[in-house]
Formats: structure tokens, sequence, C-alpha cells
């Protein structure tokens, strides 16, 4: 089970998702041109102020980009041509080329101005060169089918980083994954593998009263809150693993890991609780030295199992191979762990992370600034990216390498 997406953990006003998802919603009628706020009020029954205080949200969130004249430049490709002024080597083609993937200009760094007619979708092909599917991803984005764009995403990075990161496909794979988060749309990283909500109705508004008392890090009242879930409903799974993780949050470890064996005991195919119980075992073997109650062992049997189910979060399970793999000491596969986590889902920045912290690990500074560059990219509220980052760019290597580094962590969408 995956650490909770931002927009999880603070998610947009009603209002807020109402304006997305409008705005995806003329953009997959064909109609490309940038709305004026004026229409978008109408369109919505808003007021002008609400209006603007939505486009201010989603604009913070980096979702949506409005300019200074009242138009909304939503879906814009996720272009870093300069940060503050400066130029910076951030071209999509050369960076693909860097990486292995032969992709012409026009393929990757003129999606904007693509002759397409709008209501032309293309879709990636299922085998061949990897470059085949850069234009389908762009105009899939362009015209509001994100699920779409994410699936050529992952095409193109798989192809792409066994060599290396691209820092670009990064950016724009995190700009997917948080609208589709954002909109509520099942096939966003954060939402898939969720178990399913209960149907029962005293459960299911006691879940979101713990949930919502857990974001406030009001750990005791969700936890009553979750326990009252699961009187309701006992079968409630969503429920009993919010609560194991809040009696883990609260440093009641023993008390989590119990729960958890319960759980697996009973349901040994939950890869969802495997994923918990490893996530908890490589977090509690990171603080300490050696390997605390033979946890290497323990997180190795439950992410193999979890590699054995085709419908787990296959992803988060490399990333946290990765993590255990660093910590044993073994660097080289644990880069291997978290190159593969990143071609499994490319919008998550703490792929690009444990890629960065395994390639420090082995020394290969100026590679590991651009993983950890592109887990900033990729989610610039992703901060203990930008704090690795910017101890790297202590070193001169680094310093003379990725130049702009410090205007990653300070601006990182323009």
């Amino acid at each position: 089970m995956a650490e909770l997406d931002p927009l999880l953990r603070q998610p947009l006003t009603d209002e807020s998702v109402r304006l997305l998802h409008h705005l995806l919603q003329r953009r997959r009628n064909g109609n490309v041109g940038l709305p004026t706020v004026q229409e978008v009020t109408d369109a919505l029954g808003f007021i002008a102020a609400t209006t603007r205080m939505c486009t201010g949200e989603l604009n913070d969130r980096r979702l949506v980009i409005e300019d200074g004249h009242g138009l909304f430049a939503t879906l814009k490709w996720p272009a870093l041509a300069s940060v503050q002024g400066k130029q910076v080597r951030m071209s999509l083609s050369q960076q693909l080329r860097d990486a292995g993937v032969e992709a012409t200009e026009a393929q990757a760094d003129s999606w904007a101005d693509a002759d397409t007619p709008a209501r032309d979708l293309f879709s990636p092909p299922e085998a061949g060169n990897a470059a085949d599917a850069i234009f389908p991803m762009m105009q899939s984005a362009r015209l509001g089918h994100i699920a779409h764009a994410l699936a050529g995403a992952r095409k193109v990075t798989a192809a792409a980083i066994p060599t290396a990161v691209v820092p670009l496909l990064a950016r724009a794979a995190g700009w997917f994954g948080r609208v589709l988060t954002a909109v509520g749309d099942e096939h966003s990283p954060a939402l898939k593998y969720l178990p399913p909500m209960s149907e029962n109705e005293a459960a299911a508004e006691a879940y979101h009263e713990g949930y919502a008392a857990e974001l406030a890090h009001n750990r005791e009242h969700a936890t009553r809150a979750y326990v009252a879930a699961l009187s309701a409903d006992p079968a409630f799974l969503r429920a009993r693993l919010r609560y194991v993780w809040t009696l883990f949050a609260s440093d009641h470890a023993d008390a989590a890991l119990d729960e958890l064996m319960r759980l697996i005991d009973a349901q040994p195919a939950l890869s969802a609780a495997r994923l918990m119980r490893a996530a908890i075992l490589v977090d509690l073997a990171s603080r300490d030295d050696g390997d605390p109650a033979g946890a290497a062992a323990k997180v190795a049997a439950d992410l193999d199992a979890v590699d054995q189910d085709t419908q787990a979060d296959r992803a988060w399970s490399r990333l946290l191979r990765s993590r255990a793999l660093l910590m044993s000491g073994q660097k080289a596969v644990a880069i291997k762990a978290a190159r593969h986590s990143i071609a499994l889902e490319p919008s998550r920045p703490a792929a690009y992370h444990a890629l960065g912290l395994a390639l420090t690990a082995a020394e290969d500074y100026v590679a590991a600034a651009w993983a950890h560059g592109a887990a900033l990219l990729a989610d610039d509220e992703y901060l203990v990216a930008g704090e690795a980052l910017f101890n790297l760019r202590q070193i001169a290597q680094v310093e003379a390498a990725v130049p702009h580094a410090r205007a990653l962590i300070d601006h990182t969408w323009q």
C-alpha cells in the first residue's frame, strides 16, 4: 500500500474538482482553445470569484496554468526550457536520445503546435519502437484523455529508464498521475490499488470520519473512527489497513505488525496487506543498524508473494525491494529494482527518489542528482527529494554537470 499521494492527504475542494472535470471534458469534446474565466463561470454556474478561487487552487497544485489575461492554459505540455530566465538543458527529444530512445524534435518537442485534427486520437502501439508512443501520449494529454497519456508515458519510460532518467518524461507522467488523482479517476496510480469502499453506510461514514481525522494528525480520533467502521463492517479491508497504519504512526509498531500477521494469515492473497507490512519493516529497519527481527527475510517473502499477483501494485513492490536491498548493501541490485519500479509506474516521485538514494550510495552523484530532480519534476511537493538534491549540490561535479539544480528546487513549474 503506497504512501498517500498529496492530493489524497489534502484533497481539492468540490468546486475545484468540478472545474478540472469541465476543462478535461472540454478538451475531449475537441475544443482545445483556451477558455476564459467568464466562459467557465457561465458553464458551471459559478460566480467569477469562485472560478478565480478554484483556478488559484488548481494552479497552486500544478494542475493548470492561468495566464495574466484570464485564460486557462490547462493541459499545456509541461516543458521546462528555462528557469528564472536561465537556459536549462531540458529538451525532451535530447533527453530521450541520451537514454537510447531515438525521438525527433517533431515527435517530442512541439506537441502544442501539432496539426492533427483535435478529435483524432491515436493509440500507442502495443509493440515496436517506443518513440512511436511519444506523439500519441502528447496528443492524448492535449485532448484530455489522461489515462491514455499515462499509458503512453509508461511505454516510453520503460524503454528509456534502463539507460537513464528522462526528467521531462517524469514531469509529464507525474502530471498525468496528479490529474487522474484529482478527479478521482479509477486509473490513478494512487487510487487503483486501494481495497473497495464498504457498502455499509455506517461503516463508510465512520471511515470518512477517521480519514479526515488522520489527515488532521488526530490519530486517536482516527483510530476510534476506524474501530467503529470495523465494528459496523468487519470485512472492510480499507478501514482495517488505515487502522493498522494509524497504529504504526502512533508508535505502536508491534501492534500494527500483529494485526497484519492476523490479516495475512486469514487472507494470504491480500497484496495490500503484504505491501503495508513490508513498508513498515523497511521503515523500522532504516532506523536501526543491522536487520532487526529478521526484517530482510520477511520483506523479501512478502514482496515475492506480491510479485506473483498480477493485480497488485508491483511498482510499489519493486520500490520497497530497492530500499531493502540498499539497506543490505546490494547497491547494484537496488538500482535495478528502482529502475524497474519507475518503468512500471513513472508518475511516482518516490521511485525516482529511491533510485537517487541507490545511485548516491554507488557514488554516481550526477545521475543521482538527475533522479532526485526527476522526483521534484514529477511532484514539486515531494520535498525529501529537494533536500537530497540540495545536499548533492555541495559536490563539485554535480554543481558543474547540473548547474541549475537549485532552480529546479526553487521553481519546478513555468
